[in-house]
């Protein structure tokens, strides 16, 4: 909420979007993550919409046993994320599907949703400098501002960091723009109750 100098009137930002943000989670295992998640390469898919390397509907990553400790530290950090947005029942908790994705320089993923999940996330394994995931909101102005605020802006951009945690509701759009670096390695999951 906006309340101006002279208390004259508020301005309230309605219906959030949140995302929640760790950073520093595994670090010492990243180079692992990696070497495991490259022995599966040879079971990787590309297409248009995606246009990364992705094990999506391929491989679930989470009930593999080297990535037991991440999955249930991003159960424990979900369980968190859903109670600070309202949901008090979380003993049935549980990861839906998870994959990994490794793209290369000018690789990127389109707008999208997660469909028939509850919050989904992203935990970075590898990435570069300027690698990024943009969240979007609709822009229902009939015509756009001269100057974005934050209450009129609709993406925002978090940097793709390596031992990165997000997680958000399925429902907020999101997509990375063509990369610039060499390569970047993520976990991507969905959870439901």
């Amino acid at each position: 909420m906006l309340i101006n100098k002279n208390n004259e009137f508020e301005i309230h930002g309605l219906f959030p979007k949140p995302v929640l943000k760790v950073d520093n989670l595994f670090t010492d295992k990243l180079s692992n993550y990696e070497k495991t998640i490259k022995s599966y390469n040879q079971k990787l898919i590309r297409n248009d919409y995606n246009n990364v390397d992705s094990s999506h509907n391929l491989i679930n990553i989470h009930i593999e046993k080297e990535f037991t400790d991440l999955f249930n530290t991003i159960l424990n950090y979900s369980k968190v994320f859903l109670k600070e947005i309202g949901y008090d029942n979380l003993n049935n908790i549980k990861i839906n599907n998870s994959w990994f994705n490794i793209s290369k320089k000018n690789d990127y993923l389109q707008k999208h949703i997660h469909k028939g999940s509850l919050i989904s996330g992203a935990f970075y394994i590898k990435s570069g400098k300027n690698d990024t995931i943009d969240f979007f909101d609709n822009n229902d102005m009939i015509m756009d501002p001269e100057r974005c605020t934050e209450l009129s802006t609709t993406a925002f951009s978090f940097d793709c960091t390596p031992g990165r945690l997000l997680l958000f509701k399925s429902s907020l759009e999101h997509g990375t723009p063509k990369q610039i670096s060499k390569e970047k390695i993520v976990i991507s999951f969905n959870i439901n109750i």
